[in-house]
């Protein structure tokens, strides 16, 4: 496509087929058709008006052909404004688009921001706290669970299976006992959060309530149970091998108390881990709402810059469409002027070629009386005051 008037005045705008100036009329393209047509009709008329200056005429007093000339090109003008408005209509859309993806944006900003400083408020009450981050807490669960891993084994290896499953077992021992001490600390959590709300939820207090001392009694038992189950093995083992391993009695009290203290500690140090938890909660759920501020923020520019493209865009057009008009203004002078020149020369020519005593004076050559003038039928009336001297001479010479 060839630039218009005002392409060299693109300045950032948005892009696209929608948006681009339409093509320049074929009239401003190539106008050789044009002149071709304009100079065989500017001859005829030349030719016409060098016999008489008004057939060709309106009543205004302008030749017809000049006003076809102007018919042609405020049709032009009319076609290069419709054909401006669908690009221009593109532009307005995308602008009113992108300000009301703005102002959704700035809303949901705005929710975000008091959001945000409810939680910041939240933050800066839990950052008191003290306990364990997630790594200390994982490193100490997997010492204690290493430190009950030894007569878990001892404990497991009077089982009547294979070896493999014997470790397994032994394995799946220390984990529970793990796994029990952090689901008490978890329930004990649970029993504070609805002490808090216990107006409102009295069952609920109930039910945390239960479900604690059942986490931490059962844990208690287990331990117990795996101590008797323990005893019991050693006992086996002692009499199998006549007395070489001593009984279990001591050993399965020191061991169940070991695992007891084990558990305890697991238990305290997921009290600890759990007491930071809703700083750590706070602390994400701000990462996140930081995280949507941006994308918000982000849409908010983007529409921003398209509410600026789109303006310049409609600046764009309506100059390059003013643009186009003077040019089809300034083509419809220059054809008219072009038109009356040749119509000049052409009448010129036309009334050199006429000859120029077409219309001499005929002379009475048997009498002495005054010639009668010659009259053109056609555009000159009868000459009666020479006609009445003539007729009074001649009686006056009788």
């Amino acid at each position: 496509m060839k630039g218009n008037a005002n392409t060299s005045a693109r300045a950032a705008r948005l892009r696209g087929r929608q948006f681009a100036a339409p093509p320049r009329p074929a009239i401003l393209r190539s106008d050789r058709r044009t002149r071709i047509a304009d100079k065989a009709n500017a001859w005829s008329t030349g030719s016409v008006m060098a016999k008489d200056d008004q057939v060709l005429l309106d009543d205004d007093g302008q030749l017809h052909y000049r006003s076809l000339i102007d018919h042609e090109a405020d049709g032009a003008i009319a076609s290069v404004r419709q054909s401006y408005e669908t690009p221009k209509g593109n532009a307005r859309e995308a602008g009113q688009d992108a300000e009301l993806r703005q102002e959704d944006a700035e809303r949901e900003l705005a929710e975000l921001d008091d959001e945000d400083r409810q939680d910041e408020v939240i933050e800066d009450r839990l950052k008191q706290r003290r306990g364990l981050k997630p790594l200390g807490y994982a490193l100490l669960l997997a010492l204690l669970y290493l430190i009950t891993l030894a007569y878990d084994v001892a404990a497991a290896s009077g089982l009547p299976i294979a070896p493999s499953m014997q470790t397994l077992a032994a394995l799946t021992i220390g984990a529970l006992i793990m796994v029990a001490a952090h689901w008490a600390a978890h329930k004990e959590q649970d029993v504070e959060e609805m002490r808090e709300r216990q107006p409102e939820n009295p069952e609920g207090l109930r039910q945390a309530l239960i479900q604690y001392l059942a986490a931490v009694f059962s844990a208690i038992a287990l331990i117990i149970g795996i101590g008797l189950w323990r005893y019991f093995t050693f006992e086996a083992e002692a009499k199998a091998t006549g007395g070489i391993f001593a009984g279990g009695a001591a050993a399965n009290i020191a061991f169940t108390l070991l695992a007891l203290v084990a558990f305890f500690a697991a238990y305290l140090a997921g009290q600890a881990y759990l007491k930071l938890h809703p700083l750590r909660k706070i602390r994400a759920k701000r990462e996140r709402t930081r995280e949507r501020r941006k994308l918000q923020q982000n849409l908010i520019d983007t529409a921003e810059r398209i509410k600026t493209q789109a303006l310049l865009t409609l600046q764009f057009l309506e100059h390059d469409e003013a643009g186009v008009v003077r040019q089809i203004e300034a083509w419809r002078e220059a054809r008219k002027d072009k038109f009356m020149h040749d119509v000049r020369v052409r009448e010129h020519r036309q009334r050199q070629k006429q000859p120029k005593n077409a219309t001499a004076p005929i002379n009475d050559t048997h009498t002495n009386s005054p010639p009668v003038i010659a009259i053109d039928p056609m555009f000159n009336g009868i000459d009666l005051g020479g006609l009445a001297d003539d007729v009074k001479t001649r009686a006056n010479h009788r």
